[in-house]
Parts: C-alpha cells; sequence; structure tokens
C-alpha cells in the first residue's frame, strides 16, 4: 500500500467520522436480545444499549466494550526462515467493562503459547498483553450506528529467551466504526513501541487493520478484513506487509440472553514481504 493508497485510506476515514457523527437514521426497534449479545450483566446492559451490536472481527480489534473471554487459535504456513507455528491463545482473554464507568473498558490477555515445527526456534510462552479502552463517542442502530474508541495498549515479556519479544511494549490506538443497515466497518490505526533499544527484532511499527462485515442472517457475519503493518525502526525498518483475510463469524444463541460465538478465516500474504504466506485463523468467544 503506497502513498497515495495511504491519502484515500485517510479521506476515506475523515468521511467515515464525518458520518458516524452526522448519520443515523429513525429504525424498527430492536428485541431485547439483539441489544444484549456480547454480555448480559447490568454493566453490559448499560453500556450495549448505547452502541452498535455488531460483532468482534477476527483480526481487528473492534471499538465496542464488551464483557467475555475470548481464545483463538494461529497456524502460520511459510514462515520466514521455514517451517510453520501455530499460536494458542491469540493473547486474547478476558475483556469487561469497568463497573459504574461505562465508558472504560479493560482487556487482560493471557499469554500465548507458540508451538514451532520443523524449525530449532524456542517453544514456549509470549509476552503477556493488556489493554485500556475508552469509548469517547457511540450510538446504536436508531441513533447513528457509530462508535470511536481510543485503546492504550502495553505488555510484559514473561522472559527474555522464550517464544516472545523478549522486551515490553506500548503504544496508542484508536479504534472506529460505521454501520449502514447490514453493512459495518471497524477500523483500527495503532502504533506499537518498544520498551528499551529499537534495534530488536520488532522495533515501532504501525498497523492498520479494517473489516467489512455483512449481517447476513441467523447469526452468520462473512467479513473480508485488510491487515497492515509498516516498521518505521529496528531489524525491520522500511518493510510494509498487507494482510488479505476473508472469514466468517457465526453467533450461536444459547438460552435467553446467552450466546457463544465462533469465527474463522484465512490471512493470505499480498506484499512481497511478509512473516509469513498464510495464517489460519479460529475464534470462540463467550460473553459474561
Amino acid at each position: 500500500m503506497g502513498t497515495k493508497a495511504l491519502l484515500r485510506f485517510g479521506a476515506a476515514s475523515v468521511i467515515l467520522l464525518v458520518l458516524a457523527v452526522l448519520g443515523g437514521r429513525p429504525c424498527r426497534a430492536q428485541s431485547a436480545n439483539e441489544y444484549f449479545d456480547e454480555g448480559s450483566g447490568p454493566q453490559a446492559c448499560t453500556a450495549q444499549n448505547r452502541q452498535p451490536n455488531w460483532v468482534s472481527p477476527l483480526v481487528t480489534s473492534t471499538g465496542r466494550l464488551i464483557n467475555g473471554v475470548r481464545d483463538d487459535t494461529f497456524l502460520e504456513e511459510g514462515v520466514s526462515g521455514g517451517g510453520s507455528v501455530t499460536e494458542y491463545g491469540g493473547m486474547k482473554g478476558v475483556t469487561f467493562i469497568v463497573p459504574h464507568h461505562h465508558d472504560f473498558g479493560i482487556r487482560i490477555g493471557l499469554p500465548s503459547y507458540i508451538v514451532h515445527h520443523d524449525s530449532s526456534a524456542a517453544n514456549g510462552f509470549d509476552d503477556i498483553p493488556v489493554r485500556l479502552k475508552y469509548r469517547l463517542r457511540s450510538r446504536n442502530q436508531c441513533g447513528g450506528n457509530y462508535v470511536l474508541t481510543l485503546f492504550f495498549n502495553g505488555s510484559g515479556a514473561l522472559s527474555r529467551s522464550g517464544a516472545g519479544r523478549g522486551h515490553g511494549s506500548y503504544g496508542p490506538t484508536v479504534a472506529f466504526g460505521k454501520g449502514w443497515r447490514p453493512f459495518d466497518i471497524q477500523s483500527t490505526l495503532g502504533a506499537t513501541i518498544p520498551v528499551g533499544s529499537v534495534d530488536s527484532a520488532t522495533g515501532t511499527f504501525v498497523g492498520l487493520n479494517s473489516a467489512l462485515q455483512y449481517r447476513a442472517g441467523k447469526g452468520f457475519w462473512p467479513e473480508v478484513e485488510v491487515n497492515s503493518t509498516w516498521w518505521l525502526n529496528g531489524k525491520n525498518r522500511t518493510k510494509k506487509q498487507t494482510f488479505l483475510t476473508p472469514g466468517l463469524v457465526k453467533k450461536i444463541s444459547i438460552r435467553n440472553r446467552a450466546t457463544i460465538t465462533l469465527g474463522a478465516g484465512v490471512q493470505i500474504a499480498a506484499t512481497h514481504y511478509h512473516a509469513y504466506n498464510h495464517k489460519v485463523i479460529l475464534s470462540a468467544r463467550m460473553p459474561f
């Protein structure tokens, strides 16, 4: 994705936010179950009445606030350096809305366990991630159907010799989304800054992710994502990679307002440089 494409995306993002603030039209009354599809406690009820009821994409982080647990599994093929990698957990974990502060959310991630196949690289646990979320503005389907949220991400290294990065990191992210009837677009733009030397394997990088989703009915949400990363310094300085990610997410009603959400997709490399050729993504989410 070149400079012109970035400018086009930036212009589209501005238009998206303007539409989010000014948009909105009367809509049909929603059933109670539609509003409580990701977390059914009192905090979720209050917070989610004020935001769209989309599903969380497979890769792109949602700006919505939810209560729930999530566990992902990744299988990377064509890894640079040879072999393949299986990652259990996806650095997800527990997400919850702060009690009595309905615009604040926290995600406490669990370290993924990484297994290298056909490689001498060490297996082991990845870093421990934490995310703070502050929802700036949002409206549900009847009031504009958009969300704008700020994240602050941080991670701590378990060890310097394991499967993780060997150092902590931090960085801000802005997440935004807009819906039009059965369609929605969710995007994030953020930076990750390593703690310590920028000459680490990761360096400082910028991530841009966008997901286009369609509510197909009966709980099915097909989607396609564009996931891009640019390195500003470190080992991969000046490099960029982009993946195209088609996927499908399915909500399954259990009883009353309780649901479980399952998803699957494949990241496919679309640039000459890429850390891996493709990645199979499996995702399971359970609200509380």
